[in-house]
Order: C-alpha cells, then structure tokens, then sequence
C-alpha cells in the first residue's frame, strides 16, 4: 500500500507541474501571438495613414473639407471605426466614424499624445469607462469591447514659412525639392481600431497549445506510474529488514536480488549488520584514542592561550592606529580640528596658571579653489601637503622662531580643514614676538611651488589672537583669529592682522549666516529651479539643470555665489551637494510617476565633492530613488577632469558603465589642457554665455565658437550652450551644428510644477517655428 501511495504521489506531482508548464506555455504563445498581431496592425495602420499622400498639403493649406474627405476615406477599412485629424497643437479638424461604430469614445488630444514625443507614434487601449492603458494580451482579454486608439504624426515635406501657402508655390516646392528634407510636425491622425480580433487570434493558439500539451501530460503520467510502482516494490523489503534491525535482530541479513540502485541499498544495509558486529571492538579503541587526545588538547590550549595574547596586541595597535586616524589629517599628517581643541583648551589652562601669553594664528590660503578648478585635485593636494610642510619647518625647526615661543606643544600646527591652517606659539613673550612668526611664515608661504612645470606663487592671509586678552577659551580665542583672518583676506590677503573688538559685528554676521546655513537644511529653506534644455530643431525638452536657492527667513533671498562659497570655506558643500543629488532624482521619480518625461536633469559637481564616497553615494541616491541612471547628468568642472589622478579616472569610468551622463561644466574656462576629452568617458560639453558674447563681438570669436563644436562633434560629443538669450544667438548655433540650447530665450529657472508644464512634448514646437520664420525673413 506503501508503495503504490509512493507510486501515487509521483505521478500526481508530475501531472500537477506538467499542468502548470502547459498553462505558462500557453500563457507565452497567447501573449506572442498577441503582440505580432499588434505590431502588425500599427504597422498596417501606418502605412494606411502613409498612403493618403495629400494629407501634409491638406494640413498645411488648412483645408478641413479636403481633410473631412480623408478621414471618410481611412474608414472605408473595415479595422477602422474612428479616424479624426488635428493639426499640429491638437485643434480637431475633421472626424469619420463607420456608421455602426461601436466601443469606447476617442481620447482627447494631450491624453493620447501626452506620454509620447511630437514626432513619434503612440498608442493606448481604451474601455468603454474611458480609462486608458498601454496595450497588451491580459487588459484586453479582461475588456474586449475595449479599443485600440492609434496616434501618427503627419511630417512635412518641406519647411513651413520658407515658401507662400497657396496651391501653385507649394506644389511647385513639393515637386521640385528644392527645400531639402523637413522634419516639421503639421498634424496628427488618431485611429480607433477594434482590439476583439487582436485577443481571439491569440486565444485560439494558446488553447490549441494547452490541449496538446495536456494530451501529453496524461501519457507521461501513466508510463510514470506504471514504472513507479515496479521501482518501490523491493522497498518494502528493506522497511521489514530495517524494523528488524531496530528491534535489536542482526542475525539475518538481506537476500539481494538483481543489480542496480536497489541492489546496492539492500547491500547497504547488510553493511550496516556487519558494522555493528565489529562495534564493540572499535569502542575500546575509541576509548584510548579518546585519552590521548584529551592530552593533545591540553597543549592545544596553551598555544591558543599565546595566541591570544598575540591578537591582543595587534588589537592595541590597531586602536592605536584608530586614535591616530581620528586625531590627525589623512592627507598632511597635521592634528585635526578635534586634537587642536582638546589641546588648546588644555594649553589654554596652563598658560593662565602660569600668568603667560598665548597667541593663536589662523592661516587660509588665498585663491586656493582657482588652483583646485584650474589645475585639478591632486594640485590643490600638493598645494595643501607643502603648506603643512613649510609651517611645520618653520615653526618647529627654526632656533630663531623658536628663540619667541615654547614650542614643544603636538599641536604648534594643525590643519582645521579646506586650506585652513593655525598655528600656536604658547608662552609667547609678546606680540611682537607673534608678529615676527607671523611674518617669517608669510615668507615662506611666498616662495614658489613647483607643480607639472608651473610655477605657482600663493597668497595667504594671517589672523592672530592673543589670549587671554582676545579670549580665554577655546572657541572664542579661535573666533577671534578667524575674524582677524578675513580681514586680512579683505584687505587682498599676503598681510598680517591682529584681533582688534571692531571686529566682532562682521564677524558675527558672518556666524550668524554659517550657523543659518548649517540650519538651512532642516529648516527646508532651500529649494531646487531648473531651466530646461532645448533641442532647437525638433523644439523637445532634452533635460533641465538643477540651481540651488536658499530663502532665508529674514535676509530674503542669497545670491548662490555667496552661499556656496561659504559653504565650500565651512566644509558643509558636501552637505549642500547630497541633498541637491536627493532632491533632484526625488522630483525625475516624480515626474516619471505623472508622466512626465524629462530625459534627465543635471546637478553640478564641485572639486571638493568628488570622491570615491561620492562615486558610491552617486549609485546609492538613484537606487534609493527608483530612476534610471541615465535620467542623472553630472555636470564635472575642469577641475575635476583635469586631476587625471587615477582614482578620477577610474570613478569617472565607474559612473559612466552604471549609465549616469557625464558633462563637462562651462568648459573653456580654466587652464586646462585639452587632452582629457580623448581620455575621459564624457558625453556633453557646457558653453558659457560668454563664448556666445565674444562670437557676436568679433570674428575670431565666432571662429573659435565654431571650432569648439567641431572638435567636439569629432569627439563624438554633445554641445549645450547655456545662457541663450536672443534669437540671431540661436540661428548661429544652429547653422554651425549646435542644437541643445538653455537660456532665458526659452524659460528662467522656475519651480518644478513650473517645468512640469513645459514637459508636454509640443509646448517649445510653436516658439521654435516662430524663431525659424524670423531667422528665413
């Protein structure tokens, strides 16, 4: 009974997945059918619409009785219930319908056309409620009085607005081609066309496919049963033997009968009969083997006890390295923001028990972020590596300097961040004695630094505060040659400026405006306005780029300049570039999830931002996000590409494998070689405005403008040009190759619900034919 309920089970199992594949199998052929009969039919209703030849003339003429005419025509084909013709901004000229036309009633315009682009076809299944859906096999086997609604573009031969609209001039045009090719969208042709015959094709074959498959489900079943139970028979002999074996009887051993799997289970089991024999035996041998190896033990214990203690060790040597690496610069080597306040505040104490002065200096690098965009990151990392260098060779290993101050102090240099650097002289004689450090330092920052054969010169600005007369601890002491450290950089850096109380307003103003940006974030003080990019022949949204705002709640709106600068000085950019990177790819998911199509939306990249955490903070914000990479451009300055550092190479290569679109920002504006084009995976390159000036200005200006799209096209590159103002900058673009413009001859930078309205495929088609018609008058 065992066996045929064994026997039973297989076959049933079988039965049930064989079933099962039948019906995916069935399900596939009917979805395959379904969708060659799709194609099919757009591709029939296509060519039907191509056919009426005199549709463009019609439509370009404005001839609604000759358009009337043709819809009747196109309804004649008994697949057609519906045909109705707009112009090229969605007005209905004329409608058909076949007298017994039954189903759902037409979309309207900017329904049907709205996910689509002005130039291509599109295509939605409608029921008879109206609610509409792409097309495919199960909606239209669950609705099959629904319809099949079919959008085609009509082109134009030729141009409009290069030729008089009346009869004789445009066919002597159309004949005669002298226009050359036109891609210009004159109207649309919608079609409702049955989806029943599209469904019942697809199901006939699908349940031919189930039929057969069943048929040949049910004779595998019984040839498997059939086997099934001439294979378990034997089994039963082996459960008896085996209840034998359980009650304690090992004296008779199985008869095997035959070869194979069976065979060898049943002389298995004899094998275990014959274990058991010698079991006995091989239990006093276990029990010696078992002594001696808990004596081996024992000593396998000690050298995991020396072990131990070895792992220890490292332990302590690696928090060793820890605390190192948390107290230190990674790329100076210098103490860090944290050791400099542990330790002054400590310094701090000493010196006002002993009745000594302190002086604190506060050291920045004047145009250190030019260096950075101009000549890439790895300069500015030398830059930082020989300023630490000198301060340090100054201040610890000069008698003469040291002749002024004690200086056995961990802390004597320490680099804050950015390029900020202080400098402590504790137990310093007086202020003088500060001065002569100060100026001894401004020495050497002045001497040249060697960088791939440029001489770079530096300029640095020097704040000094005393303590305890300019503060007596750690945070207003550092306040107070901040202070003093800006109004040197404001006086045109390369000077030397002591604390003085005058200074407290701007200083605070200043901390006040920090404190508020640190703030801004949480507040939801900023915002992000994007101004979109055009492509000037076809008038398509080709993307829009991403600009930071911030409203503060009583100063109004702050220039971006001012902000991002500060936030470079306070090290928060990299705050401000995350939360641009969320927010931006949060509003392309919801624009994807309205149906809105914006290609991508570009974010600008600073020098300070870029690194291998950004890289992978790049992969985690788009999956977060649920948008295709390619709807991400980063918009990399020169800075960044010309580092040719390998680490930017390989994330650079990392970014553009994952799909993000790479682009470089305002291009042609740095000291950088122009070799890194051919070296780096970009797809675009940025214009500034001022290329555009500097071309209207001059002619070597338009040579160097045209030259620049050619080496790009060369390249295989994009070329935007932002800051695209009048129509004559737009016609001279485009002539030359150049058809991805932004500026504000089409949009300022608006809010997103803004943009959102300009995402529908036709809304630039009309300003774009008005700019070429003034460009041909």
């Amino acid at each position: 009974m065992w066996a045929m309920n064994l026997a039973a089970r297989l076959g049933s199992i079988f039965g049930v997945c064989a079933i099962l594949i039948a019906g995916l199998l069935s399900a596939g052929v009917a979805l395959r059918e379904y969708d060659a009969g799709y194609q099919a039919l757009r591709g029939d209703m296509h060519n039907l619409v191509l056919s009426e030849s005199s549709l463009p003339f019609r439509l370009l003429r404005e001839d609604a009785n000759g358009l009337q005419r043709e819809a009747g025509l196109l309804v004649e084909d008994p697949r057609i219930s519906t045909a109705i013709v707009y112009d090229a901004t969605g007005e209905q000229i004329a409608v058909a319908r076949q007298a017994r036309s039954e189903g759902a009633a037409p979309l309207p315009f900017a329904r049907l056309r709205g996910t689509v682009l002005s130039d291509e076809p599109g295509a939605l299944l409608v029921d008879v409620s109206g609610n509409a859906r792409q097309p495919n096999y199960w909606s239209g086997l669950l609705r099959l009085n629904s319809q099949l609604q079919l959008s085609y573009p009509i082109i134009s031969p030729v141009t409009p607005g290069t030729f008089s609209q009346d009869s004789e001039s445009l066919s002597r045009a159309l004949v005669e081609g002298k226009f050359g090719h036109s891609n210009w969208v004159v109207g649309y042709v919608h079609l409702g066309v049955d989806n029943r015959s599209l469904v019942t094709d697809a199901l006939r074959v699908s349940l031919g496919t189930f039929a057969i498959s069943v048929l040949v489900t049910l004779l595998f079943s019984g040839v498997l049963f059939h086997y099934t139970r001439r294979l378990t028979r034997p089994l039963l002999e082996i459960g008896a033997a085996a209840q034998r074996i359980i009650d304690g009887d090992f004296s008779t051993p199985l008869q095997v009968d035959g070869k194979g799997e069976i065979g060898d289970v049943m002389r298995s089991v004899n094998d275990v009969l014959y274990g058991v024999r010698a079991y006995r035996a091989e239990q006093e041998r276990d029990r010696k083997q078992l002594a001696r190896k808990i004596e081996e033990s024992g000593q396998q214990l000690s050298e995991r006890d020396a072990a131990l203690d070895k792992a220890a060790q490292e332990a302590e040597q690696r928090r060793s390295l820890m605390r190192k690496l948390a107290n230190y610069d990674r790329l100076t080597q210098l103490p860090n923001r944290q050791l400099f306040g542990e330790q002054l505040a400590l310094l701090l104490r000493l010196s006002l028990r002993k009745k000594r002065k302190l002086a604190l200096l506060f050291i920045q690098i004047d145009g250190y972020r030019r260096i950075n965009d101009a000549l890439g990151m790895a300069a500015g990392d030398i830059v930082l590596r020989e300023v630490s260098r000198r301060l340090s060779a100054t201040v610890r290993g000069s008698d003469s300097v040291g002749h002024f101050f004690h200086s056995n102090a961990e802390i004597a240099v320490s680099r804050l961040g950015g390029d900020e650097f202080t400098v402590v002289l504790n137990e310093v004689e007086s202020e003088d004695a500060a001065r002569q450090v100060a100026k001894r330092i401004l020495d050497q920052l002045r001497l040249p630094i060697d960088i791939e054969g440029k001489q770079i010169v530096l300029r640095s600005g020097v704040g000094v505060a005393m303590a305890p007369n300019h503060g007596a601890d750690v945070d207003s002491l550092l306040r107070a040659a901040s202070a003093a450290k800006q109004h040197a950089l404001d006086e045109g850096g390369d000077t030397i400026v002591f604390y003085e109380r005058a200074m407290n307003s701007g200083s605070e103003q200043r901390l006040q405006l920090e404190s508020d940006l640190r703030r801004a974030i949480e507040r939801g003080e900023l915002a992000l306005h994007y101004q979109p990019q055009v492509d000037t022949l076809t008038g398509s949204v080709v993307g829009a780029e991403a600009l930071l705002r911030w409203e503060h709640p009583e100063l109004g709106l702050i220039p971006t300049g001012d902000f991002i600068k500060l936030a470079e000085e306070i090290g928060m950019i990299e705050a401000l570039g995350d939360w641009v990177l969320i927010e931006a790819c949060r509003q392309v998911r919801e624009f994807n999830k309205a149906g809105l199509k914006l290609p991508k939306v570009a974010i600008n990249v600073s020098a300070l931002q870029f690194d291998a955490g950004f890289v992978r903070r790049i992969s985690e914000v788009v999956a977060q996000q649920g948008i295709p990479p390619s709807q991400l451009e980063l918009a990399l300055t020169e800075g960044i590409m010309t580092s040719n550092h390998p680490e930017t190479v390989h994330a650079l290569s990392v970014l553009k494998r994952s799909g993000i679109y790479l682009s470089v920002d305002d291009f042609g504006t740095g000291y950088s070689p122009l070799s890194y084009l051919g070296e780096y995976p970009l797809d675009e390159l940025k214009l500034k405005r001022k290329f555009l000036l500097q071309a209207a200005g001059s002619e070597n200006g338009a040579k160097l403008v045209i030259a620049i799209i050619a080496m790009a096209r060369s390249l295989g590159l994009r070329v935007l040009v932002t800051g695209v103002e009048t129509a004559e900058q737009m016609h001279f673009l485009t002539d030359n190759g150049a058809h991805l413009a932004q500026g504000y001859l089409f949009s300022e930078p608006v809010p997103a619900d803004d943009l959102a309205r300009m995402l529908t495929p036709w809304h630039f088609v009309r300003k774009i034919q008005d700019l070429a018609a003034m460009g041909a008058a």
